[in-house]
């Protein structure tokens, strides 16, 4: 295991007790008491400000550095204590825990910031506009942050979140463009009939998706608002006359029936009957040979019979309900439970690495570069928690078309991450027992 942390380049100046860093994480892994090498000079670290600040312990001594290579020494006694080896192992799990299942969630001064404020605090954040300016420029709907001499520029990828102190909102990141996650509550202010021109307004206000209603004029109407708001987010509600092979003044209606588990289906006096979601199939033969997009394919013949129950079930030709999602971990449930064993040696021979994903991919993946797992080496040492699979058609206007990427692939298992987790937490605790078998009584 290393001794040193060398991640990512440091800027000083002449004299200056305050160091600035690109590139790094300093507070995931440094510590008060710890050593700054850089340019054939030692000064001590006295606090870890951030993960791209730091305070030494005495003015620079040497010439002012930009972006200059650095290596920081793990000399802080505070680091052989085995509540610290403890906690910081914890701190691992979690991090390990949060990285598999989220995306990043940021605060930012404003979003749709076209010029660099002029007078930035250490660390603000801002989501540049699509017009950007001066040291923006070229650097349309990335976040910016200020390091105290420069700003640094961060791609966003899908799923990201920003909220935005300026005006209260939440974006997020979503087919190239940042949108609000959710609607205006209100209009404010307005007294009498709200028109078109002022919901559009409103909803436009700090760069939100829709849009469309502030093209009209007058009051809106409740076709109005259904047919601009649900088009402007990719619905089209089905009216009179504009459905497929509809004749015009059909009336469609649908509506639930609790007491039977099931809705109903009516065109104008015709009653289609119930299409049930607790037991049955759906009314016909079933679901056949559909193609969405290249993700999902339904090709079934069977019963299928879906159910609710603190839960979503399904149930096949009448075999056992099957909890969708479901993880079982009741000790009752299990059989064949033994100690994990040797957990720190299987962690040991993990290798993460920094990677991004060839375009043009027909899978679900994540822009830009992140830190992860290879599956091979995953597989050398949790070969359950890899699975192989087939790489899927991409789709064309007339159907599927010859794929860019044939055979098969390697990804994680639904459970792999509880799989890495566990060892994580055995490593930590194998961890702890030896720390505790070197200190003294």
């Amino acid at each position: 295991m290393n001794s040193f942390y060398a991640t990512g380049t440091l800027s000083v100046a002449a004299g200056g007790t305050v160091v600035t860093g690109a590139g790094t994480l300093w507070t995931m892994v440094l510590q008060p008491g710890d050593t700054l090498f850089a340019d054939g000079l030692l000064v001590p670290i006295t606090t870890v400000d951030s993960n791209t600040q730091l305070t030494l312990g005495f003015a620079w001594p040497g010439d002012a550095l930009e972006d200059a290579a650095y290596v920081a020494r793990y000399d802080s006694p505070v680091r052989y204590s085995n509540a610290y080896l403890a906690q910081r192992a914890q701190e691992l799990v979690r991090a390990a825990a949060l990285l598999e299942g989220t995306a990043p969630y940021y605060v930012a001064r404003a979003v749709g910031q076209n010029a660099p404020p002029g007078a930035p605090v250490l660390d603000d954040i801002y989501v540049v506009g699509g017009a950007p300016t001066g040291a923006f420029a070229g650097h349309a709907n990335q976040l910016a942050q200020w390091t105290g001499t420069d700003w640094a520029f961060t791609v966003p990828a899908s799923g990201w979140h920003v909220a935005s102190e300026a005006n209260g909102l939440t974006y997020a990141w979503l087919g190239g463009a940042w949108g609000l996650t959710a609607g205006v509550s209100s209009v404010v202010g307005q007294v009498g009939a709200v028109t078109a021109t002022q919901i559009g307004a409103a909803l436009q206000a700090g760069g939100g998706l829709v849009r469309t209603l502030a093209g009209r004029t007058g009051d809106v109407t409740a076709a109005d608002m259904a047919s601009d708001l649900l088009g402007a987010i990719g619905y089209a509600p089905v009216q009179e006359g504009t459905g497929v092979s509809q004749a015009t003044g059909y009336a469609i209606k649908i509506g639930a029936e609790p007491a039977a588990n099931a809705v109903r289906l009516t065109v104008n006096s015709t009653d289609f009957g119930r299409f049930k979601y607790a037991d049955g199939k759906v009314a016909g033969t079933g679901f056949r040979d559909e193609t969405f997009g290249g993700v999902l394919r339904i090709n079934m013949t069977n019963t299928l019979s879906l159910h609710w129950n603190s839960g979503f079930y399904y149930n096949v030709d009448g075999n056992s309900w099957v909890l969708i999602n479901s993880s079982p971990s009741d000790e009752r449930l299990k059989q064949d439970i033994a100690p994990l064993g040797d957990a720190l040696t299987s962690i040991l021979a993990l290798q993460p690495k920094t990677f991004s994903f060839r375009e043009g991919l027909p899978i679900a993946h994540t822009a830009g570069t992140h830190p992860g797992l290879i599956a091979q080496n995953v597989q050398t040492v949790l070969p359950r928690a890899i699975e192989e699979a087939g790489m899927p058609p991409t789709i064309g206007e007339n159907g599927p078309e010859v794929p860019a990427y044939t055979g098969t692939y390697l990804r994680f298992s639904a459970d792999a991450d509880k799989q890495l987790i566990t060892l994580l937490i055995g490593a930590v605790q194998e961890l702890a027992a030896r720390v505790s078998a070197l200190e003294p009584d």
